[in-house]
């Protein structure tokens, strides 16, 4: 009995790092899938948004502060922003993701002091915006393979 002892203690040793590797390389993987699936829902909603379609030629409007438009171009700015943060505690302390996030993020708050600031240019900021998201998206793409590089508004219906 006491001749096994070493080599029995030996596989259970070795079957139990076995398990705790497995059960980790689990758990990174899913964390890792999660993580995409966040932040891949959110570059979609945005590639989805009427307010980011691509204007050619943005030019001031006047009196835009009382149009419909620009309160729907805020209220969606702020719904993306709002989203971002749901997005942003989802995913972990990745850095390659947490500061494309932060910068998004940073980018529509950017927008809305400008925009509350001179309404009548909310337009050239919100292409300004646009571009902005745009290239955290092609970014998030570039770091992470798995997320799509879809342009902001550019599936808007």
């Amino acid at each position: 009995m006491w001749d096994s002892f070493g080599p029995d203690l030996l596989v259970v040793a070795i079957g139990a790092a076995l398990t705790g590797l497995i059960a980790g390389g689990t758990y990174l993987v899913t964390f890792r899938r999660l993580e995409n699936q966040a932040v891949g829902a959110l570059i979609r909603q945005i590639h989805e948004r009427r307010a980011f379609i691509a204007v050619d030629a943005p030019v001031p409007i006047h009196d835009a502060y009382s149009t419909d438009d620009f309160g729907r171009v805020s209220r969606s700015v702020v719904t993306v922003r709002d989203e971002i943060d749901i997005a942003r505690r989802s995913v972990g302390r990745s850095t390659d993701l947490q500061d494309a996030l932060t910068s998004m993020k940073l980018a529509c708050n950017r927008y809305l002091e400008r925009s509350a600031q001179r309404p009548d240019g909310y337009v050239i900021d919100l292409m300004g915006l646009r571009e902005e998201l745009w290239v955290e998206i092609q970014q998030l793409n570039h770091s992470r393979s798995s997320l799509p590089a879809l342009e902001p508004g550019a599936g808007a219906f």
